[in-house]
């Protein structure tokens, strides 16, 4: 748990910032990938070459679960244990079933998947709760410049010390 001094906040804020909001192109990336690869393989497998292809879809999972250990881990501030890769003694049509009935290898496409949705979903609200803070904090600075019959150059001094606060309140609330 993140300690609730505003110092350690300052610190941890820009990597909880650049790590949810990267999930969620990072995560699209992802599931866009691993989602063609896993439906390619599958549909395939009929041909024998699918095999391969689902091998090198988990391959692929397995690479992507490596790198977010690693990005999670900056932002927690303590690595993450990778998991001991599957045994590979035998012939390689024993191999590539082995890595395609790994449990680990399953966990990890699961994982990959789930973040190119729930991190998708998360970096859209991140965003836009920063963008939304920081637009209520610098809105006093426009309100000369601003035309008198848009939203901000009807505000009287009273609403955008009021916008402002509501721009420090969103902007906690994204931080903690």
């Amino acid at each position: 748990m993140a300690s609730l001094r505003p110092r350690a906040l300052l610190r941890q804020a820009p990597r909880d910032l650049l790590y949810v909001g990267l999930s969620g192109p990072i995560g699209l990336a992802w599931i866009i990938t691993l989602g063609i690869g896993f439906a390619l393989g599958v549909a395939l497998t009929v041909v024998i070459v699918g095999i391969p292809v689902l091998v090198l879809t988990f391959e692929l999972a397995r690479l992507g679960a490596r790198i977010e250990r690693v990005r999670a881990g900056l932002v927690l501030g303590a690595p993450i244990a990778q998991p001991a890769p599957p045994p590979a003694p035998g012939g390689v049509l024993r191999r590539m079933w082995r890595r395609l009935t790994d449990r680990v290898a399953w966990k990890e496409l699961g994982f990959m998947l789930l973040l190119g949705t729930v991190g998708a979903v998360l970096g859209a609200i991140v965003i836009a709760l920063w963008a939304g803070a920081v637009s209520a904090i610098v809105a006093p600075v426009f309100h000369s410049a601003a035309p008198s019959h848009s939203l901000l150059g009807r505000q009287s001094g009273l609403a955008l010390i009021g916008i402002v606060a509501g721009g420090v309140a969103l902007d906690r609330k994204s931080v903690v």
